[in-house]
């Protein structure tokens, strides 16, 4: 247009003192606007893609000055579709994403809400259902990215949501049947483990490990894949679209709670039966996914017709179809891989109660902190993670869009944030002090913790092939499902409140581990940081 001609012009005009490294900015925005002038969509792609270099870092000197990557492919890539409708393909990405999202952080925080509404005096069913759908997605991912690999990715999408809204309808309607069967009964407090409440309660945890397991392809699918390709044909920096996918995931960490909540509060008047409540909230949970499900659909379907490229995809080679065949080659692939180290030090990070988790909340309340303060603290937490996530591009911009540099500070900081929580159960014990310092610390702690898990985010994106993204990423799923489950077998072995300054102190070296291990790869990786993954995979293991 002409006024994008004009503006490219006004910016090509010269200016006094120009910043250093910027001397050819004038040549470059010149041929860009003769480039929109003469109606070349794709040479101005090329213009920018090619030339441009932001050198902020004396480091960079000696770097390639068209290095920068998205996955193997230049930052500023070559367009292939500049249409309007491709324009609007982000849009779509995070409307799905978001309702994605919604659900899923929402129906995991209900469902042992839920369970305690059924049964009012335990525990043990909600840990029951958790470590249910721990353990199917740490078998199944590994399989499902197997499979993500080798089909359409529109393909994937839908039967993701079309699985993820099955199972959430089914849970919901396990739920209310258990409500009644228990009320029947007589017996509130605890189960009593009748034959119908053992097979309701078995087909509820398969429910729910079903709706995890889907949740997870569609998140992968989108964040680890879908995200790569818009941006490379967009020519857009994939930076901005980590951080505004993860600032939507944490703002539904949020709200999906609050919004639970209210539903509770709204359905619960004077006189109100526990029967008629459950049905109540479990009715609205499901009517919200009905009416996501259809929108999911359409916003991923003109995502994927607006890039062409989405329909577009190397197939890895069909040589395995017995699912153990899978699930070892999977786990083969991605110990080989160089991924691996970076990948095994962002799962240690799940080795541990120092996450606002059950655990950790079990503990404060124990020790005499309000339910309520331990809910605005995960609250707060996520409030500081999104501070962290937006601050993101420009940290990255500070470490000269060394994305390595940038992982491993963050998780030093992130360590040092930790230690003064050991520090407090060691001279202190369990007590009011070490329960404030574990509360403050913890909460602040995730703006570090989730700009390094951006971080990590963009390292797996540089160097996995788009025939591995599957099958690497679902494995690294696992792996970090893995850390969830020992972490459960860590607390049933210091079951005693008392003894949480044990956790605590293993907590703190998983995480020195993680530490350890991220910096000794980002030590020796820069010789192949600027070189996207190759499609053979093959790099060996770090």
């Amino acid at each position: 247009s002409k006024a994008t001609v004009s503006v490219l012009n006004w910016c090509a005009a010269p200016r006094a003192d120009p910043p250093r490294g910027m001397a050819k900015e004038p040549t470059l925005v010149s041929d860009a606007a003769a480039a929109v002038a003469a109606g070349d969509a794709g040479h101005v792609g090329k213009v920018l893609g090619d030339d441009w270099q932001d050198n902020d870092d004396d480091d960079d000197d000696d770097d390639d000055e068209n290095a920068a990557l998205v996955g193997g492919q230049p930052i500023f890539a070559d367009p292939v579709d500049v249409s309007a409708s491709a324009q609007h393909a982000p849009l779509y990405l995070y409307l799905s994403h978001f309702l994605s999202a919604w659900i899923d952080r929402t129906w995991q925080f209900a469902v042992p809400m839920l369970l305690m509404l059924v049964w009012t005096e335990t525990l043990l069913p909600a840990a029951l259902v958790g470590m249910a759908s721990n353990v199917a997605t740490f078998m199944a991912m590994p399989y499902v990215g197997h499979w993500m690999d080798r089909h359409d990715r529109l393909k994937v999408m839908r039967a993701s949501i079309v699985a993820e809204c099955a199972a959430c309808l089914l849970a919901a309607a396990l739920v209310y049947h258990l409500t009644r069967t228990v009320a029947a009964s007589g017996v509130t407090d605890r189960p009593t483990w009748t034959a119908d409440q053992i097979g309701a309660f078995a087909v509820l945890c398969m429910a729910n490990a079903a709706a995890e397991v889907s949740m997870r392809v569609g998140q992968q699918s989108l964040e680890k894949d879908w995200v790569l390709v818009v941006a490379q044909q967009l020519g857009a920096e994939v930076k901005v679209y980590n951080t505004r996918m993860r600032m939507i995931d944490l703002s539904c960490k949020l709200l999906g709670p609050l919004f639970f909540g209210v539903v509770v509060q709204v359905m619960r008047t004077a006189g109100i039966d526990p029967v008629t409540h459950v049905a109540k909230v479990a009715g609205t949970l499901s009517l919200v996914n009905l009416l996501a499900a259809p929108v999911e659909f359409v916003t991923v379907a003109r995502a994927y017709n607006s890039i062409p490229a989405l329909a577009v995809k190397k197939e890895a080679p069909r040589n395995a179809v017995n699912p153990l065949a899978v699930f070892a080659g999977g786990w083969r692939t991605y110990l080989n891989h160089k991924v691996l180290a970076p990948s095994l030090a962002y799962a240690l990070l799940w080795f541990t109660v120092l996450d606002n988790g059950a655990l950790m909340a079990a503990y404060l309340k124990w020790s005499g902190v309000g339910e309520g303060l331990v809910g605005a603290s995960r609250g707060v937490g996520a409030i500081f993670g999104i501070i962290g996530t937006s601050l993101y591009p420009t940290v990255l911009r500070w470490c000269g869009e060394d994305v390595e540099k940038l992982g491993q500070r963050s998780l030093s900081v992130f360590f040092v944030h930790l230690v003064p929580i050991g520090v407090a159960f060691a001279a202190f014990g369990v007590g009011s002090q070490s329960s404030a310092a574990l509360l403050v610390i913890v909460t602040v702690s995730r703006a570090t913790l989730w700009t390094f898990d951006l971080a990590l985010q963009q390292i797996l994106q540089n160097h996995i092939s788009e025939s591995e993204r599957g099958v690497v990423n679902g494995v690294h799923t696992a792996m970090c499902q893995l850390m969830l489950i020992l972490v459960g077998a860590a607390g049933a072995c210091f079951p005693d409140p008392r003894s949480f300054p044990n956790l605590v102190f293993i907590s703190l070296a998983s995480v020195l581990l993680a530490t350890a291990i991220f910096t000794r790869w980002a030590a020796n990786v820069p010789q192949v940081a600027a070189h996207g993954a190759d499609e053979s995979g093959d790099d060996g293991a770090v």
